[in-house]
């Protein structure tokens, strides 16, 4: 990759600050470095401070990660197999030349503006991801309370629609929120 898709990188961090995933699944399938086994994998990350969330054969890093400081992975030595192989359509495009690093860095600057309106209208902690706040939203059930509904939440709700249009279009046109699983490099 480029130097300016690792800068573009370095001044992102939206892959894992919980606004494009809830949840990462770690994946067994690249191979790891140092030839570690999942259980290994997932027991060195726990070490580490990270959240790993297991249910059978499933294990997801949990989102925001706990090793991002600021736009930076405190672990980036040791990062999962799963972090290691990902890079969002951005990156790819900034790394083939196909878009400046001036226009990349505005499209964070926009996801950044409406993840913001997000996290603030939901009131949300920075360890928790928009994802969770969304969730927990009810479905309203009378028209009175959809009428209500929408009054109180309409603009946040413009803001995460917003969002999930620009993540779909820059970032990762498979997003579908939440707890989709990233994709990795070359597929």
């Amino acid at each position: 990759m480029s130097d300016d898709a690792n800068v573009l990188c370095m001044e992102c961090g939206l892959c894992c600050d919980g606004t494009f995933y809830g949840r990462a699944a770690l994946t067994t399938e690249i191979p790891s470095p140092v030839a570690e086994t999942r259980e290994t994998e997932i027991a060195r990350l726990r070490r580490r401070g990270l959240r790993i969330l297991t249910d059978g054969d499933v294990a997801e890093l949990e989102q925001p990660c706990a090793a991002l400081r600021d736009c930076l992975c405190t672990i980036y030595a040791e990062r999962p197999r799963t972090c290691a192989s990902y890079a969002c359509q951005l990156r790819k495009r900034l790394a083939q030349g196909e878009v400046s690093l001036a226009a990349a860095r505005a499209t964070v600057r926009e996801a950044r503006v409406l993840e913001q309106r997000v996290r603030t209208a939901l009131a949300l902690q920075p360890d928790v991801s928009i994802w969770q706040g969304i969730a927990v939203l009810a479905h309203p059930e009378t028209p009175t309370a959809a009428a209500a509904f929408a009054e109180h939440h309409g603009a946040t709700l413009a803001a995460v629609s917003a969002l999930i249009a620009l993540v779909r279009a820059a970032f990762e046109p498979r997003f579908a929120g939440a707890s989709a699983a990233p994709d990795v490099e070359g597929s």
